[in-house]
This record gives C-alpha cells, sequence and structure tokens, in this order.
C-alpha cells in the first residue's frame, strides 16, 4: 500500500514543484515587463533591458563595441557575436569584467558597450604623412585622406621649397616610418647645388 502511495505521491510532487518554479518564473518577467522602471545599479549602465537578473550573455547575442577616441575623434564600432570570456556572464560579470565600459544596453540578444580612450585610432596612429599646415612643413598622423593630427611641426617653410615638391606635401606625401620622415626634412634643409 505504502509503494502505491509513493508511486502516486511522488510524481505529483515533481509535477507540482514545476507547476510552482513555472509560475514564479512568469511572474518574475511579469513584474520585469510592467515595471521595468527604476534607476540602473551604477551611473555606467545607461539602459538596461535584462530580462531578470539571471539574463546572461549567449553564443547568439548580438555585441555592438563602440570605441571613441578621443585625440582623434574617430569612433570604431564593432558589431559581431560575443568573444569567448563574454558566454554566460551576467550583467554584473560583465561590468566587472569591463569596468571601463559603459554598458549601453544588456538583454539575452543585445549588448552594447562603450568606450571613450584618450588616444589616436589605430588608422591615425600606425600612419604619418607629410603635409603643410600655416606654411611649414609638418608631419601629420594619419593618412592624406583623413582629418589631419598634427604629429610634429617643422621650421621649413613651404615657400622655401620648389613648387613641384610643394605640390606634393600639399596633397599630403605618405612616408612609411618616422625616420623616413626625418630624412625627407633633411634633405628639404639642404641648399639645392
Amino acid at each position: 500500500m505504502i509503494r502505491k502511495i509513493k508511486k502516486v505521491l511522488l510524481p505529483l510532487l515533481f509535477i507540482l514543484a514545476i507547476i510552482i518554479v513555472a509560475y514564479q518564473y512568469h511572474t518574475q518577467f511579469e513584474y520585469k515587463k510592467l515595471n521595468p522602471g527604476g534607476k540602473p545599479s551604477s551611473p555606467k549602465v545607461i539602459a538596461v533591458t535584462a530580462h531578470g537578473p539571471q539574463a546572461q550573455i549567449s553564443a547568439n547575442t548580438n555585441v555592438v563595441q563602440k570605441t571613441t577616441y578621443l585625440r582623434c575623434n574617430d569612433e570604431q564600432i564593432f558589431n559581431g557575436k560575443p568573444a569567448a570570456n563574454m558566454i554566460g556572464m551576467d550583467q554584473k560579470q560583465l561590468r566587472q569584467t569591463y569596468s571601463e565600459w559603459t554598458i549601453d544596453k544588456f538583454d539575452p540578444h543585445d549588448l552594447q558597450m562603450s568606450i571613450r580612450i584618450d588616444t589616436l585610432c589605430r588608422e591615425h596612429a600606425s600612419n604619418l604623412y607629410l603635409g603643410i599646415s600655416d606654411g611649414f612643413v609638418v608631419i601629420f598622423h594619419g593618412t592624406p585622406v583623413m582629418k589631419p593630427i598634427v604629429k610634429e611641426p617643422t621650421k621649413i617653410r613651404a615657400a622655401e621649397l620648389a613648387p613641384e615638391e610643394v605640390e606634393k606635401l600639399r596633397r599630403g606625401l605618405p612616408i612609411a616610418f618616422y625616420e623616413e620622415a626625418m630624412t625627407m626634412i633633411r634633405n628639404y634643409k639642404m641648399p639645392a647645388s
């Protein structure tokens, strides 16, 4: 008799436990939908749309990371899937791991992060060219088609150079490395023979 009761009672208790867990999840989810407001827990979190405190990043989460380089004011935007170390992180873990970043949006489907860095973007930092600014030869960061950012001015007046050299410098003369620029500048200083 006790075996029959156990045989019937155990499955009923299991089903009851599933119903209770499902009800709690549903009410928590509905509460979040009805009351999504409240201030973010951190000033670095701007808009959080997480689905409950256990929302996690999955391999399918769309990640948008925006980097603003303050010295050249360029922006780089990465849009893709999360790095392996991000998968499984909840919002708190993400904020701890990426403490310098601002979390703009966090939910299982979308993660948007941004950061402002006081440096040059890779394109400006890894490229140099010679050009003219305020009538002088100047070494610029970047490429001639980019916004000019002065790396180093010289004391060489463009008016003292041959017209064809001035025209090359006005268009921007890409250089492979800083030493090449210095060699060219020394050649500009040498009197024509």
